[in-house]
């Protein structure tokens, strides 16, 4: 008989699984904080071909091409531990925080962040972890700091005594 070796999705379910308790996350020592094994993401586009012909063939037999954002990528981040993702524009760093923050879906493999897959525990998720992307500003303009500050707690019902005094240390 030929013994396998388990899947991280079998070793992720034979561990015991971190638990909330009054809305923060406990950290057990024996999962990592961020598990990434084998993930895949693939974008299929259409293409258009030139001309008008081309484009009512493309209606009944479209031509597809596929593009690999992440390739085969698996890592582990331990408590305590920092994780920094550099490299050159197109190589899927943001499509790879995307998929961690449960944003996409990936084409194949398995994540989990402090415990939780991300894509199918997303609210869960969310209430523990935050991001940022570079592209997009947090604050309105339209808003004062501290009033989008106010509008993001209740949003994510961050009780008030920690909201107004961590407000006015931001000033």
């Amino acid at each position: 008989m030929i013994a396998t070796q388990p899947s991280f999705q079998d070793i992720l379910a034979a561990a015991k699984l971190p638990s909330r308790q009054q809305g923060s996350y406990i950290q057990q020592e024996s999962i990592p904080i961020i598990a990434v094994d084998h993930l895949v993401k693939t974008f299929r586009t259409k293409r258009k071909s030139e001309g008008l012909s081309a484009s009512f063939r493309s209606l009944w037999q479209p031509e597809y091409t596929t593009s690999e954002a992440v390739k085969d990528i698996s890592f582990t981040v331990e408590p305590g531990e920092t994780l920094a993702f550099i490299g050159p524009n197109g190589a899927g760093k943001s499509t790879t925080i995307k998929m961690l923050v449960g944003i996409l879906y990936p084409t194949s493999g398995f994540a989990s962040v402090l415990g939780l897959v991300s894509w199918q525990q997303r609210t869960q998720l969310a209430y523990n972890i935050g991001t940022v992307f570079g592209q997009k500003s947090q604050l309105w303009y339209h808003l004062p700091p501290i009033d989008t500050f106010g509008l993001f707690a209740k949003i994510y019902e961050i009780p008030e005594a920690i909201t107004s005094a961590s407000a006015w240390r931001v000033w």
